[in-house]
């Protein structure tokens, strides 16, 4: 091997650009073995019959060296297995058997030897790396160079001529299939990230209408078991309070069926985003748990920073989570809630109180999952918990439209 070559076998297989084959991770064995299987016949179809055409060609030129001619052009022609993985060691092999044929036997002339020097020069001159192309193209031209000086029948005027057809056109071949075989793999890289990205966006838009959804109907049927159940206790001794609760439960069907059909907005083509809810209907969304008998207190401190509409929706969702949940888990439940603003956040803070009972129509446990992702995902905290005096506590701090 030349003495050149030692730099490029220290370096790991890199695959050309002008290979175009395709390796899918974690693919069964069976698949995996096949693919194995292609990439070694796209590796030896043509160097094999240039190995034999070569081999056949020297064999019946006759002669003293004949054997060690056949030898050389046959191990010379064989270097081309490498060309799709190691373009620069390929061209260095060819370089070199060439080379030897020339000093030891007689200058090559067999027609696999010339057509290895042409597509070793072709996938050289594909290559990116600036370094390995000239070492690669350096090596191939000395040689052929050493070859033709050695020949008698051949003179050094035609070095220029031979250089420019064995090296020159297919080099810059090479090069324009590379810079394309770049581009396409750039493009595949783009596609691909385009392609993650938009199925990120899809799967967190189905999680965002699930929250939704789930925030939307869980709250509205809380409401009306809760409303509906208080309103049969007295809907013979107080009919005017069973006539109440009647009312709320129609008020609160009629604010979830806004919200859903705001909602199923969002599903049509070019539809704006309606986000009925917020902090301004914080009002209605408390008056409608007192209408089910529990106590609900609210507080507000300070002035609430200017919020984004996903931040102002997030705040009623996190009074409206805690509200619900209250009403499932508790038989009497007093509620406080507070609303507290700075310049730069909004806090909401719900604690609740009462006898806890099993409820018939408890949660899933996917409302303060959601909760906590909404949250976070505005840059926001979220805490719950229980507090020293057996109160339940949901917390979050969200940050105003200037943070």
């Amino acid at each position: 091997m030349h003495p050149s070559c030692e730099g490029l076998r220290a370096r790991p297989p890199a695959a050309s650009v002008l290979d175009v084959s395709t390796q899918t991770a974690g693919a069964p064995p069976l698949v995996e073995a096949g693919s194995h299987w292609r990439a070694l016949l796209r590796d030896l179809w043509l160097p094999v019959p240039l190995a034999m055409v070569a081999a056949i060609e020297t064999a019946a030129a006759g002669g003293e060296l004949d054997l060690l001619r056949t030898v050389i052009a046959v191990t010379t022609v064989l270097g081309l297995v490498g060309r799709r993985h190691q373009p620069a060691l390929t061209a260095a092999w060819v370089a070199t058997g060439l080379a030897v044929e020339s000093a030891s036997t007689e200058s090559p002339d067999e027609i696999g030897v010339l057509i290895a020097i042409i597509v070793a020069a072709f996938y050289v001159g594909g290559l990116e790396s600036r370094r390995e192309l000239v070492l690669g193209l350096g090596m191939l031209g000395l040689s052929v160079t050493v070859s033709i000086a050695l020949d008698p029948s051949d003179s050094l005027a035609n070095v220029p001529p031979t250089l420019l057809l064995f090296l020159g056109v297919p080099a810059g071949l090479g090069a324009a299939f590379g810079r394309r075989g770049r581009a396409l793999a750039g493009m595949a890289v783009v596609n691909e990230d385009l392609r993650r990205e938009a199925a990120e966006a899809v799967a967190a838009e189905r999680r965002r209408l699930s929250h939704e959804l789930h925030d939307v109907v869980s709250h509205a049927v809380t409401l009306i078991a809760v409303t509906a159940e208080a309103g049969a206790t007295v809907v013979r001794s107080d009919p005017g309070a069973a006539e109440r609760s009647l009312a709320a439960i129609a008020d609160t069907s009629r604010d979830a069926l806004a919200e859903l059909q705001a909602l199923l907005a969002l599903l049509e083509a070019d539809a704006p985003d309606p986000a009925t809810a917020g902090l301004a209907r914080l009002d209605a969304l408390v008056g409608g748990v007192r209408a089910t008998g529990a106590v609900v207190e609210l507080i507000r401190h300070g002035q609430l920073p200017e919020l984004t509409r996903d931040v102002d929706l997030a705040a009623y969702r996190v009074v409206q989570e805690a509200m619900t949940n209250a009403l499932r888990h508790s038989r009497t439940p007093r509620l406080r809630v507070e609303v507290v603003g700075d310049e730069d956040h909004a806090t909401l803070r719900v604690v609740s109180s009462g006898a806890a009972h099993r409820s018939t129509y408890g949660g899933t446990g996917r409302g303060l999952v959601g909760l906590r992702d909404r949250v976070e995902a505005l840059g926001g905290e979220l805490a719950v918990g229980q507090a020293d005096d057996g109160s339940y506590v949901v917390e979050a701090t969200l940050p105003g439209a200037g943070r």
